[in-house]
């Protein structure tokens, strides 16, 4: 993931990582930097796979909980430290001298609301789009925690509950319908 993003992403944004950030303090998986507008992104990088059973959720939901966690960590660490990472040489000043600073997680193929809402989970395509685009990183970062980028239901795809009955036994299952471009949405059964 992260190497995807050091090729998609342009300058002025740099992105480097990992760092270690000293014992007991998870690594820093991806700093991105933009001189420009002076901000600065730390994340978390988690990609759990899609899940493919239901008994897989809680186990995909709990390595983005730990990759909370771990971000929430490395904010206390570097808030009680803020030279730490331009000391070592990895920015170009202390933390607390960047006006826009963002900590999140970002997720590739599942993704869960985050109760922290300093510490968002972003999806890694919807990252990957707005830092490889035109705007700045707090333009994007600020698009990001509008949370526009996730399907809405009714404009993207719609549920229905179906019935299946076999021996007696009747299950009720949920189905997502796709909106497919420039139609409206609607089932396919």
């Amino acid at each position: 993931m992260r190497d995807q993003l050091k090729t998609s992403v342009r300058p002025p944004l740099n992105v480097t990582g990992p760092f270690k950030l000293g014992k007991g303090i998870p690594d820093l998986d991806l700093l991105l930097e933009d001189p420009v507008s002076d901000a600065l992104v730390l994340a978390e990088l988690k990609w759990p796979r899609k899940p493919y059973a239901p008994r897989e959720i809680l186990q995909r939901d709990s390595e983005i909980r730990k990759g909370i966690a771990q971000i929430k960590a490395i904010k206390a660490f570097l808030t009680a430290n803020p030279r730490f990472l331009a000391d070592r040489g990895k920015l170009a000043k202390q933390l607390t001298e960047y006006k826009h600073v963002q900590c999140c997680v970002v997720s590739r193929d599942h993704l869960i609301a985050s109760h922290e809402t300093d510490l968002p989970v972003f999806g890694y395509d919807a990252f990957e789009h707005y830092m490889s685009g035109t705007k700045t990183a707090p333009e994007a970062i600020t698009a990001l925690n509008k949370m526009d980028w996730l399907p809405r239901e009714g404009e993207d795809f719609r549920c229905e509950w179906t019935r299946n009955a076999v021996g007696g036994v009747t299950t009720l299952t949920e189905l997502f319908l796709l909106k497919t471009a420039g139609q409206p949405v609607v089932s396919h059964q």
